[in-house]
């Protein structure tokens, strides 16, 4: 199930781009008109993003004489990129309110390198090769994977790999807010709230090279995209420390539980690709598909310092963590090689991996009013 099309999302992030959130409302109105019921924040910065690594390609560096798993080929995820989120404060009376705040996160990364790109079926069995294995090898019978040919004129016999990563987010969340009695000189506001979210992962892996049989281009392209869906209840904590009238210290923590609901596409087109042991340059298109539902817990943790100009603008430098568990990656096949005239091992097809954890860091500032 998809309820924002990429489209969309990429229109939403445009418009919404070096903007994120967080205004506690009993904050935003401190100072301010006693009838100002409504508050208007904008946040944004920069973020780093931790995911676990793609793994695809697998390079062998021993002779095929018998059944053995390759190197898998790691493929970093870990990226950086930029925030934001608009939000709007009610207040319903002095010490409580409403805070809806919608916002959205982007990081990418783009990874050039080289892999071995010898030919198995060459004499004597190159200890040079890497294969890609079909994404779903039930689409083919015989042989399961192909190899990645390299430029054998160079003496490594290499093929360029690009793979590219990129990651959207989208966060909706509707708090409310009841202020607390102050301890020990911190302002203390319970929050309560429900929440959605959608993640929209894509990525992609090219290799361009020749074959090792007819010395002619060689080309793989392969994509995965995963999208998630999340629904959640969420209840933390929002507190304030004074230093002077106007500067003050701000610090909240949250804590979330979602259900996701995941769908994976995939598609791979190879051109000109030998099979091992085989030879036979020819061309293949493969698509996959999968679904997974699973319950995510979230944390989220905020430390800022705000100081506040003219009783009614507030401007913060903050930190902020967000960690999201049982999340999404994908499980690519494993290719097991056996002996020359065998077909390849293929254990399953590419499928969704509901056990990454994602680790969100951003540094802002946020203007409110």
């Amino acid at each position: 199930m998809v309820l924002f099309s990429r489209r969309t999302v990429f229109v939403f992030l445009l418009g919404l781009l070096v903007f994120s959130s967080s205004c506690l409302v009993s904050e935003a109105v401190e100072g301010q008109p006693a009838n100002q019921k409504l508050t208007i924040g904008l946040e944004g910065g920069g973020v780093y993003q931790r995911r676990d690594s793609y793994h695809l390609i697998q390079t062998q560096d021993e002779i095929f004489a018998a059944a053995v798993v390759g190197t898998p080929f790691e493929h970093d995820a870990n990226a950086w990129g930029g925030f934001g989120t608009l939000i709007f404060g009610y207040a319903l009376d002095e010490k409580s309110g409403l805070q809806l705040s919608v916002g959205g996160t982007e990081v990418g990364t783009t990874n050039l390198s080289q892999v071995p790109g010898g030919s198995i079926a060459a004499a004597g069995n190159p200890t040079n090769t890497s294969l890609m294995p079909f994404l779903d090898a039930s689409t083919h019978s015989g042989q399961q994977a192909v190899e990645i040919g390299g430029d054998q004129s160079n003496a490594n016999a290499l093929a360029d790999l690009k793979f590219t990563y990129k990651s959207t987010d989208v966060d909706v969340q509707l708090d409310f807010i009841r202020e607390m009695k102050e301890v020990k000189g911190w302002g203390l506001d319970a929050v309560l709230g429900v929440a959605y979210a959608y993640f929209d992962q894509e990525a992609s892996f090219s290799t361009t090279g020749v074959d090792y049989d007819n010395s002619n281009p060689t080309y793989t392209y392969t994509s995965e995209t995963l999208r998630d869906n999340l629904v959640g209840l969420k209840a933390g904590l929002k507190g304030g420390h004074g230093f002077t009238k106007d500067l003050r210290l701000n610090c909240s923590v949250s804590a979330g539980f979602y259900y996701r609901m995941t769908d994976l596409k995939g598609q791979q087109s190879f051109e000109n690709v030998s099979l091992p042991f085989v030879g036979a340059p020819t061309d293949y298109s493969i698509g996959v598909s999968d679904s997974d539902n699973n319950f995510v817990p979230r944390l989220q943790l905020k430390v800022a310092l705000a100081q506040t100009a003219k009783t009614r603008y507030c401007l913060e430098v903050f930190y902020a963590f967000d960690g999201w568990w049982n999340m999404t990656s994908v499980d690519n096949p494993t290719v097991r090689y056996q002996a020359a005239g065998s077909d390849d091992l293929v254990d399953h097809a590419a499928r969704i991996a509901g056990d990454d954890a994602v680790f969100q860091h951003y540094i802002g500032l946020k203007l409110s009013w």
